[in-house]
C-alpha cells in the first residue's frame, strides 16, 4: 500500500514551459504592459485629436488583444490543428 505523500514512481512529465513559473509570470507582465501601452497611446491621441474616449477604449482593446496573443502563443504549438 502506498502512502498519499509518496509520489508515483513514473509521474507523467509536463512540458518544460508548463513547470516554469517565471515564464508564466513574465507572460502576465507582458499582458499588462501591452494593455497599459494601448491605454497610454489612446489617451495621448485622444488629447491630441479631441476624440475622447474613443481612442483610449480602442487602444485598450488592441492592447488587450495583442497581450492575450503574446500570452497564449506558447500554449498552442505551431502546426497543431
Amino acid at each position: 500500500m502506498s502512502s498519499p505523500l509518496i509520489p508515483p514512481e513514473n509521474p507523467r512529465p509536463l512540458p518544460p514551459d508548463a513547470n516554469d513559473a517565471w515564464s508564466l509570470a513574465s507572460g502576465g507582465v507582458q499582458l499588462a504592459a501591452m494593455v497599459l501601452l494601448g491605454v497610454f497611446v489612446g489617451y495621448r491621441l485622444d488629447r491630441r485629436w479631441g476624440t475622447s474616449p474613443w481612442l483610449l477604449v480602442s487602444g485598450a482593446g488592441i492592447g488587450l488583444f495583442l497581450g492575450l496573443y503574446v500570452f497564449l502563443k506558447p500554449f498552442f504549438p505551431k502546426g497543431a490543428r
